[in-house]
């Protein structure tokens, strides 16, 4: 069975003084190869490629921000922003997680909140793991584990490891007019994307995610990054990597 090597991070950015801000917009994840950037790429090519066919055709569908292959990764925990004076001991923490190398293959597509709930408007276009969840899900846990001491609280919601395909921006909102009409009602239903048409629309997009092969990736590094939201999007400095160590 074939894999593939970890990707290396850029080490003019690991360079980086962290101590530059009084915050720093901290996360940890697993970096995907260059096999599932071209392949990610492939996807988002062949999913835009449906919005503009039946069963989308002529429908009102929301603006699309799709996930930059170039920095695609699994992410095990957003820490979020943190004093630069607690970055150190964030990295000494995550040195200390004992885990083992494991391989990971995506699987279907799925999306937030799920198509099946009442009011199926998506947020997050994502792949599920055929293969490797267990395994992802207990290293997050370590991770949690590790940044308790200092003062880090898990995150209330629970865990589901997945990779962003794309975000939808959910900002179709009914015309002032209207709302003061009888016709509001309808309207408001309208643009909410949950018809009918909307949720076959949907389904054939994320059907495409079923067409890709995928081949095992065999994990055995995490990373941590530094997030820098600018208005081109978010830009992802790696701060540290932390290799299994069984």
């Amino acid at each position: 069975m074939n894999t593939f090597a970890a990707p290396q991070p850029d080490p003019m950015k690991t360079a980086m003084n962290v101590q530059t801000k009084e915050y720093v917009r901290l996360f940890a994840g697993i970096a995907m190869p260059e096999k599932y950037k071209q392949l990610l790429a492939d996807l988002q090519r062949r999913m835009k490629h449906h919005i503009i066919r039946p069963p989308c055709t002529g429908l009102n569908m929301p603006a699309i921000s799709w996930a930059c292959a170039e920095t695609w990764h699994l992410t095990l925990r957003f820490i979020g922003n943190i004093p630069t004076q607690n970055v150190q001991s964030i990295i000494d923490n995550c040195h200390t997680i004992s885990w083992k190398p494991f391989t990971i293959t995506p699987g279907a597509g799925g999306t937030f909140p799920s198509l099946h709930t009442k009011t199926p408007t998506p947020s997050v276009l994502w792949l599920a793991l055929k293969q490797g969840e267990h395994e992802v899900s207990a290293l997050a846990k370590s991770v949690n584990q590790a940044l308790q001491p200092i003062g880090i609280v898990p995150e209330k919601r629970s865990y589901q490891p997945h990779l962003t395909v794309a975000r939808i921006r959910r900002n179709n909102k009914p015309d002032k007019k209207a709302v003061a009409s009888s016709d509001a009602t309808a309207l408001a239903t309208k643009n909410s994307h949950t018809a009918k048409p909307y949720l076959t629309c949907w389904k054939s997009i994320l059907a495409e995610a079923g067409q890709t092969v995928w081949p095992p990736y065999r994990v055995d590094r995490f990373v941590l990054w530094q997030s820098r939201l600018t208005s081109h999007g978010a830009g992802h400095t790696p701060l540290a990597e932390f290799h299994a160590t069984i």
